[in-house]
């Protein structure tokens, strides 16, 4: 819970502190500043009930009690007064420590990627029949690089992701594959998608598809200017192949900012994140999804 604790409280720090050198704030500053001072002086009272929780252990529980502050029971009074006034500051803090959590899930994913390209020699793509029918997606195989090799091995890699026994590990969606803070309808369901060639596209350069696991040689476009995943305007089943239908004649996916305004994160294939413009012009998206299209990628 400290740990948790430790970034929102830099953020209030940063609200009362990052300009306190440029003489007094003006008015409409206000309601956010003493949002972020509660909000401050809150965290540090848990901190302190924290330090000191007597826990108890009987048999394989946990227990702990305490009693709650007086001083909590005096905000009380003020609290709905001092809730509207904190709002804006705890809109920010939220969207600050989704973003980063994104970023970290998105940097996990990448240096799987890189791990099952060292020991595979290819990139992780979609799991295969013989016929080519895609039955599981490329984050399956990913598994056993995010600490999850338990958890594949339970897989039946020769049946589809809604077979009995693989439709019994969906609602095991690892926490790397859940997009902080955003709560799909579906069970199991992941924002973190890749591309694959839409239903009748002239087109066999991009990230997901059948036609054979990509090397890094592959991508001459250049590791640092193609997409491998990003956080996707519509979920889907993480086990799933599923990918972004993409065809360069035809109307491109939906990309969403769901922790910055009019921007989305996406893994490249170096391994780095970056976050793009959701108003990017088509001919750039484009240029970002192709592995071996030869544009130039100026704009961001």
């Amino acid at each position: 819970a400290k740990v948790m604790m430790t970034q929102p409280k830099q953020e209030f720090e940063k609200q009362l502190y990052a300009k306190e050198n440029d003489g007094p704030r003006p008015v409409k500053e206000l309601p956010e500043l003493f949002g972020a001072l509660a909000g401050l002086g809150a965290m540090n009272q848990v901190n302190a009930i924290l330090d000191n929780l007597p826990i108890k252990k009987d048999g394989n529980d946990l227990m702990v009690s305490f009693a709650v502050p007086k001083e909590f029971n005096q905000f009380a009074g003020v609290y709905p007064v001092a809730l509207g006034l904190l709002l804006p500051a705890v809109q920010k803090v939220r969207e600050a420590a989704g973003r980063s959590q994104g970023q970290n899930n998105l940097k996990q994913l990448g240096l799987a990627m890189h791990g099952y390209h060292d020991v595979n020699g290819k990139m992780a793509t979609n799991i295969y029949d013989k016929d080519g029918k895609a039955l599981l997606s490329w984050r399956v195989h990913l598994l056993p690089y995010i600490e999850q090799d338990n958890l594949y091995r339970q897989f039946k890699l020769d049946e589809p992701w809604d077979s009995d026994n693989n439709k019994k590990l969906i609602a095991k969606i690892p926490a790397v594959y859940k997009l902080p803070g955003v709560q799909p309808k579906e069970m199991g369901a992941t924002y973190y998608r890749s591309f694959a060639s839409a239903k009748g596209a002239k087109v066999n350069a991009i990230m997901i598809d059948g036609a054979g696991r990509r090397t890094f040689s592959f991508i001459t476009d250049g590791l640092s200017n193609t997409i491998f995943c990003v956080e996707a305007a519509e979920p889907c089943v993480w086990t799933k192949p599923d990918d972004l239908a993409f065809d360069p004649e035809g109307k491109l996916p939906t990309f969403a900012g769901h922790f910055m305004k009019d921007r989305f994160q996406v893994l490249l294939c170096d391994g780095s994140i970056n976050s793009l413009s959701t108003k990017l012009k088509d001919a750039t998206l484009k240029a970002y999804i192709t592995v071996n299209g030869g544009e130039v990628i100026n704009d961001r």
